[in-house]
Formats: structure tokens, C-alpha cells, sequence
């Protein structure tokens, strides 16, 4: 009951949304459905010199939240 709560009211509405996109800080939810975890999981920090960018994933009640650094010098993730 509590999960399905959690569901409709916080993870649905985040689906594939963009929650801050600035020049230097993106901090976006994924269209996917990862595996529900009631304690927040931390992907491994990456980063790519192609797009001077780094970052990392938190997997948390059903939802993957990405948080990506720096400048997209070669336009990943355009603008928007």
C-alpha cells in the first residue's frame, strides 16, 4: 500500500523528466523502471573527456535519477 503511494504521488510523475538542466549541472529522471529499492544505490561516478563531462546515478524507489558535470562541448544532450 505504502509502495503503490509512493508510486502514483512521487516516482510516475518523474518519469523522463528534466528536474534542474543548467549549462554546467543536469539532474534528470529516467524513462526506464529500475528494481525498487527503499535505500538510495549509487552508481559508480564516470567520466567521458569526448564531452568533458562526468557524473554519476542514484537508483532509488523505482526510479534512475542522473546527475551530470561540466560543459556539453560536443552537444550529448543538446539543449532543452
Amino acid at each position: 500500500m505504502i509502495r503503490m503511494f509512493i508510486k502514483n504521488h512521487f516516482t510516475y510523475p518523474l518519469h523522463g523528466k528534466k528536474l534542474i538542466w543548467k549549462d554546467k549541472l543536469r539532474i534528470f529522471c529516467d524513462g526506464g523502471q529500475p528494481k525498487w529499492h527503499w535505500r538510495p544505490r549509487i552508481r559508480k561516478s564516470h567520466y567521458d573527456p569526448y564531452w568533458a563531462m562526468w557524473g554519476f546515478a542514484v537508483y532509488w524507489l523505482g526510479r534512475e535519477i542522473n546527475f551530470s558535470f561540466g560543459y556539453d562541448i560536443n552537444g550529448l544532450y543538446g539543449r532543452g
